[in-house]
């Protein structure tokens, strides 16, 4: 399914509007792989890692919210763009 970069973003804003603040944020990068084309200046890529932060209520309570990342990425005209990605409480359509 495509999905537009107006609707990510939107999904995105979702989740922070959802909370009024993060903190304790905490982020382990456990893996970098990349693959590059010296022949025709392209490459992908992944990083993925875990990450963990609290996630503040408008009424102070607080959610503790921990798992698993993953930024899948590409390079095909100069320059690295992140392609898919996987955060915790960030949900793609097929996924509702």
């Amino acid at each position: 399914v495509f999905i537009s970069k107006e609707d990510v973003l939107s999904r995105m804003k979702k989740v922070f509007d959802s909370y009024q603040k993060f903190d304790d944020c905490q982020l382990a990068l456990v893996h970098i792989y990349v693959q590059w084309d010296e022949v025709q200046k392209r490459g992908m890529g992944f990083s993925e890692g875990g990450v963990k932060y609290n996630a503040v209520l408008e009424n102070g309570e607080v959610e503790r919210i921990e798992g698993p990342f993953k930024l899948y990425f590409s390079n095909e005209h100069g320059f690295w763009q992140v392609i898919h990605f996987i955060f915790p409480q960030f949900k793609w359509p097929n996924e509702e």
